[in-house]
C-alpha cells in the first residue's frame, strides 16, 4: 500500500494499534496519507519508512499525531482546530529499526505468495 486516502469516515476515531497501549500503525511502503473529513477522527499513529506526505485536514476532533519515517514527510493539518503543536510529533526511525522493516518486508511477501498459490 503506496497511497492512503480516506475521507468523511463519520465513525473512524482513531489510525493506531492497540485499545489500551497505542502504538504506531505500521506500513511497510505508504508513501502517501490524506485524512480528511473525519468528524470523530481523534488520533493519527503511523509508521512508514518511506512516508512523504501526510494531509489530516478539516478533523474538528484531531487532538494527537505521531509519525514514525526515515523521511521527514511533508505535512498539512488545516482546519483542525483541536490539534495543539505540542501533541503532534514527527519522529525519524533509527538504524536499528532496519532489520524489523526488512523481516516486515519479507512477511508481506511471502504472504502475498502464498495467497496466489
Amino acid at each position: 500500500l503506496k497511497k492512503l486516502y480516506l475521507s468523511g469516515c463519520l465513525e473512524l476515531t482513531a489510525i493506531q494499534e492497540g485499545k489500551v497501549f497505542f502504538e504506531p500503525l505500521r506500513f511497510s511502503n505508504l508513501q502517501i496519507l490524506h485524512v480528511d473529513q473525519c468528524p470523530k477522527l481523534k488520533g493519527v499513529r503511523v509508521r512508514s519508512p518511506c512516508l512523504k506526505e501526510v494531509n489530516l485536514n478539516k478533523n474538528a476532533e484531531l487532538v494527537q499525531v505521531k509519525v514514525v519515517s526515515f523521511l521527514k514527510p511533508e505535512t498539512h493539518f488545516q482546519e483542525c482546530p483541536k490539534l495543539d503543536s505540542s501533541k503532534m510529533k514527527l519522529e525519524r526511525m533509527k538504524e536499528s529499526d532496519l532489520e524489523e522493516i526488512s523481516q516486515e518486508l519479507r512477511n508481506d511477501e511471502s504472504f502475498i505468495l502464498s495467497a496466489l498459490k
